[in-house]
């Protein structure tokens, strides 16, 4: 690996980071499947490639009011209980198993987001799909089938 093959990694990984569409599950891959890097050393890599892109994107979605900071609290909470036990189980586990599990991770998730974006988000209820959103998190939507109305009349 050269520096600037790793310099370009950094880049685009950096730059899906930065999106929030998973740099770190790319660098994860390209650690991993093109560089041969163990499982364990390429999770080490990773965590340490996410605080600075975290702070980054941090900095900006903040400024943007794009944090709920409500739920960050418990989020962070549970994400460091959980952290800590999985790091801990990590170091447990086979790396090829690891890996196995990685892999199928990533083959669900990437298969409920390309389903997802060939069927498209459902609109959240009481929204009309033919107005402009509100919430920038929803930029496009398809309309629900609207439940059948309850008859008032009972049956005899």
């Amino acid at each position: 690996m050269t520096g600037a093959v790793l310099f370009l990694v950094g880049v685009v990984c950096g730059a899906v980071s930065g999106l929030g569409l998973g740099g770190g599950s790319l660098l994860m891959l390209y650690l991993t499947a093109l560089a041969s890097m163990d499982q364990r050393a390429a999770q080490g890599v990773n965590l340490l490639f996410f605080l600075p892109t975290a702070a980054a994107s941090l900095l900006l979605h903040t400024k943007r009011r794009l944090i709920d900071w409500r739920a960050l609290l418990p989020a962070i909470v549970a994400a460091a209980a959980c952290g800590l036990a999985g790091a801990l189980l990590a170091a447990q586990l086979d790396s090829g198993l690891l890996r196995r599990v990685y892999g199928g991770l990533l083959l669900i998730l990437g298969e409920k987001e390309l389903w997802r974006a060939v069927s498209g988000p459902a609109c959240p209820v009481g929204t009309d799909p033919a107005q402009p959103p509100s919430n920038r998190a929803i930029p496009f939507c398809k309309r629900r089938k609207a439940p059948a109305p309850k008859s008032s009349l009972s049956s005899k």
